[in-house]
């Protein structure tokens, strides 16, 4: 399922946990062009102090503003959840870099996390940690085959030469997104480099 988040006050406290069987995802999206930007700032609060600090070392103020409604997001998601207020969520990474929550008791609730200028994505889970999500935007303007002679399997990047230059681009980012969101959801990031497997598209 698919949820369009308006980042409006967060609940503080659920009485009634939204509830998620293991087979399903919830997925979040913030397309936050169209937000107020004082009321996003009014929310900051939300954020930890090393969020704050974090986001403080940007240096473009759209790249402040991207930062701040993604932590804003995966916060007053999870508080969906479970009975935790938004300030109140604990996270740490593990190995491979990926933040993972820590507060007691919710061990079992996952989610990943994805934006570009314009949109945060966050997908939700529960017993189920392999969850991954990727957003890209459609007008990205890249060197496609270069990248996909880079990073693509060998199998990948055939099937894109064979296609009219035309679709190209869309074909790209359709692999793009699905392969990020495949690493993302096997927790390992970069350490599953994207040539050693394949996504084959109709």
């Amino acid at each position: 399922a698919a949820h369009t988040s308006m980042l409006v006050e967060p609940p503080l406290a659920l009485t009634e946990p939204r509830s998620l069987v293991a087979a399903e995802v919830d997925v979040w999206l913030a397309p936050y062009a169209a937000f107020d930007a004082s009321e996003l700032e009014a929310l900051a609060y939300i954020l930890s102090n090393e969020e704050r600090a974090r986001r403080r070392r940007f240096h473009f103020e759209r790249d402040r503003l991207l930062f701040l409604v993604t932590r804003l997001l995966v916060r007053t998601c999870l508080s969906y959840y479970a009975p935790i207020a938004p300030a109140a969520w604990q996270f740490e990474k593990n190995e491979h870099g990926r933040p993972f929550i820590a507060n007691d008791g919710q061990r079992g609730l996952y989610f990943n996390l994805s934006n570009t200028h314009g949109l945060v994505a966050c997908a939700v889970a529960r017993d189920r940690p392999g969850v991954g999500v990727d957003v890209e935007r459609q007008d990205r303007r890249v060197e496609v085959l270069a990248i996909a002679n880079r990073f693509f399997s060998s199998r990948e990047v055939r099937d894109l030469h064979a296609l009219p230059v035309t679709r190209h681009q869309r074909r790209f980012l359709s692999l793009w997104t699905l392969k990020e969101s495949y690493i993302k959801a096997r927790s390992m990031g970069l350490a599953l480099p994207l040539g050693e497997f394949s996504f084959l598209l109709n």
